[in-house]
């Protein structure tokens, strides 16, 4: 287990939408080139072309559980898989 993780919880609807995870993205990369990053999709309606892609120690998760449960998506699967011992959540708007 890792002793750190950055999650970063989105839900992209459209183009203007993913800006916004991908900048809290590349600002963690500038600071914490090596410190692994969680994405956690909350159901994103966008095409997939916003929704992937090549990303360095940098590992996705698709939300299953029912939509609109945002604000508990970090904990929850912080505590259920146990990716890190100590986790910083990010929201994308």
């Amino acid at each position: 287990m890792v002793p750190l993780a950055f999650v970063i919880l989105r839900h992209v609807g459209c183009g203007e939408q993913n800006i916004y995870w991908n900048i809290a993205y590349k600002c963690i990369r500038g600071f914490y080139p090596e410190t692994p990053i969680v994405i956690i999709d909350d159901h994103s309606l966008a095409k997939p072309k916003f929704l992937g892609g090549h990303l360095y120690k940098t590992s996705m998760i698709q939300s299953t559980l029912p939509p609109n449960r945002g604000e508990l998506l970090p904990y929850y699967y912080l505590y259920t898989r146990r990716f890190a011992q100590n986790a910083v959540f990010i929201h994308d708007t």
